[in-house]
């Protein structure tokens, strides 16, 4: 019988912006206890991901970037709907993006040895490695799940110095400059515009990760709801 705390290790990927202790403490919010939890720090994003996958001793992990503010219910949420998918190698969960004002892709759930099977993660010209990966899951026996209409945390938005300082890190890891967000003026524009501080960001996180879930009639809003019960 699968079971959360000896089958799922989450990894936190961190260079160690102002929002990582939030996320850690995020964590320590869960609904979960004593969840496996491992930092992986200050490595090229491909090699840290594959880290992971070299690391992980359960059957599940979850990738989690050290700037992902998730509701105390997420985690259980995630792995409950991951292991009822027999085929499943992924599971993909979508966050909020406070500073954009949109839903963003989201914090993710693999099968370890799936993964393993598939060669792990490679990186395409701009570092990224989700493109390739779920082309490889494409050609393969396996699939991707998540929950449409959920939303399960805050993709926060760390110090305006801190994200040009990870844009910095990021072209020096790829070898070439790709200037990930001056290439975006309206992304610039945004990142700017936005006052609220890590800790705003952090606080604000349940009552209105509730109001979204509630406002898309999402499956995590009854959850959320029996929670607050």
């Amino acid at each position: 019988m699968v079971d959360i705390h000896k089958d799922l290790q989450i990894f936190v990927v961190t260079n160690e912006r102002s929002t990582f202790p939030y996320v850690l403490e995020g964590i320590e919010q869960q609904t979960v206890d004593d969840l496996d939890v491992k930092v992986i720090k200050n490595m090229k994003w491909v090699d840290a991901l594959n880290s992971i996958v070299d690391q992980c001793t359960t059957k599940y992990f979850i990738r989690c970037d050290d700037d992902f503010f998730l509701h105390p219910c997420a985690i259980q949420f995630m792995f409950d709907t991951m292991i009822q998918q027999e085929d499943a190698i992924m599971g993909c969960y979508k966050l909020w993006e406070d500073w954009s004002y949109r839903v963003s892709g989201g914090i993710k759930i693999y099968n370890a040895s799936r993964v393993r099977e598939l060669g792990g993660f490679e990186e395409n010209h701009r570092g990224s490695v989700d493109g390739k990966f779920s082309k490889k899951i494409k050609k393969s026996k396996y699939s991707e799940t998540g929950n449409k209409m959920s939303v399960f945390g805050i993709h926060a938005r760390a110090t305006l110095e801190e994200m040009m300082q990870y844009e910095k890190i990021w072209n020096e890891n790829v070898g070439k400059v790709f200037t990930k967000w001056k290439s975006d003026k309206k992304t610039t524009k945004q990142m700017k515009k936005y006052t609220k501080t890590v800790e705003e960001q952090f606080d604000m996180r349940i009552s209105l990760l509730r109001k979204i879930n509630k406002s898309r009639h999402s499956d995590f809003f009854k959850v959320i709801k029996r929670w607050e019960k």
